[in-house]
């Protein structure tokens, strides 16, 4: 089930001693917000899909440039009679470099551009704690 608290919030507890966080209700921005640990399959979707379709114009972007550069490199190894084995290991290295770090960098900043956006009520956010305990 979902655990829900009311209360202003404001990005961390109070960290009074002796006190459990849990007990404490979130402040933010003097507003009365909902913090909830779970969502409905519905918002879930949604942010699914947020990040589904900006992963898919990212993947998009990356093969366009992959296959430009790609293009490059054969151009050039052919015009300087590089052999066809050594084009190829070149090659495969550069586009696994291009994709893998296309892909991190693609990941990490489509993280970056749903935070904040409201899905179906809920919004997407971060909440900083003063005195993190560890994973």
């Amino acid at each position: 089930m979902s655990e829900n608290r009311t209360g202003p919030v404001d990005y961390g507890w109070d960290g009074a001693p002796g006190k459990d966080p849990g007990s404490q209700p979130p402040r933010m921005g003097g507003a009365n917000v909902t913090v909830a640990t779970s969502a409905p399959f519905g918002v879930l979707a949604r942010v699914w899909w947020a990040m589904f379709w900006r992963y898919l114009v990212a993947l998009a972007m990356i093969l366009v440039v992959a296959f430009m550069v790609g293009l490059v490199l054969g151009l050039v190894g052919l015009v300087t009679h590089i052999d066809k084995t050594s084009r190829d290991s070149v090659g495969h290295a550069i586009g696994f470099c291009i994709g893998m770090g296309g892909g991190v960098f693609a990941s990490i900043r489509i993280i970056g551009m749903i935070l904040g956006k409201s899905f179906g009520g809920y919004r997407l956010v971060f909440l900083k704690e003063k005195n993190p305990q560890g994973y």
